[in-house]
């Protein structure tokens, strides 16, 4: 719980100023989850600067990941592959074989890296700063990963495109194993659309372990290097 809840010009919210926000009016503008993620990243006993535009970023970040479990089912059937039916055979051949690039390593150090962290944060309490390594593994699977797989995602070998399907069904699912915690309706939806397209058996999300990490998948060396790259893109 976070403490006192002000205005975005670090005013007191009350009665007699006029300046209240009831959740009620928060959850009919944006939604339930918005509400949940937005004040979960306060650490407790901190007062919170409520802000309707930082509000919205929360919501636009959600209706990425709709985007990205859309393209999933889109490039699944398209390409008549179900991600989530490999056995582990096919999952260390697909890892092994010469269409996996640096992009994949990189997306799937990350995944297992931050799954690393958000496991230890939730351990240790420190709840409110889950958000951040949550949001920037599916802002980056959107806005880095798809991004640089987009023509060997379309183009590619049948290969290729099994390596790109694979590798976004396997961020995204994990991905939504621990975002479930914050945003469970979001979550749950998305799921249930996975559900259908892809036959999973569980009937809910929130019915799985919760996802384990390999060390052996965690190259910070490459995640680093990564930072440097898109830095000097933007910079260019």
């Amino acid at each position: 719980m976070h403490g006192m809840l002000r205005g975005i010009d670090g005013e007191k919210m009350s009665k007699s100023l006029g300046n209240i926000i009831s959740p009620d009016e928060m959850i009919e503008k944006h939604g339930a989850d918005v509400l949940r993620y937005y004040m979960c990243q306060t650490n407790a006993g901190q007062d919170i600067k409520f802000s309707w535009d930082e509000a919205a970023l929360k919501q636009r970040y959600l209706q990425i990941l709709w985007n990205v479990h859309k393209l999933l089912i889109n490039l699944a059937k398209e390409n008549d592959f179900n991600p989530f039916q490999l056995s582990e055979k096919k999952k260390q051949k697909i890892e092994k074989s010469s269409s996996w690039g640096l992009e994949e390593e990189y997306m799937i150090s990350m995944l297992h890296s931050r799954i690393k962290k958000v496991t230890e944060l939730f351990y240790s309490f420190h709840l409110d700063e889950t958000i951040l390594p949550l949001e920037e593994l599916y802002l980056e699977l959107s806005r880095t990963y798809i991004q640089m797989i987009r023509d060997k995602s379309s183009l590619g070998s049948v290969e290729e495109k099994e390596v790109c399907i694979y590798t976004i069904g396997s961020v995204l699912f994990e991905c939504l194993k621990m975002f479930n915690m914050i945003c469970p309706f979001m979550t749950e939806a998305i799921f249930l659309n996975l559900k259908e397209a892809f036959a999973f058996k569980e009937e809910s999300i929130s019915h799985y372990s919760w996802p384990k990490y390999e060390h052996k998948k965690i190259n910070l060396q490459l995640e680093e290097d990564m930072v440097i790259a898109k830095d000097i893109i933007a910079s260019t």
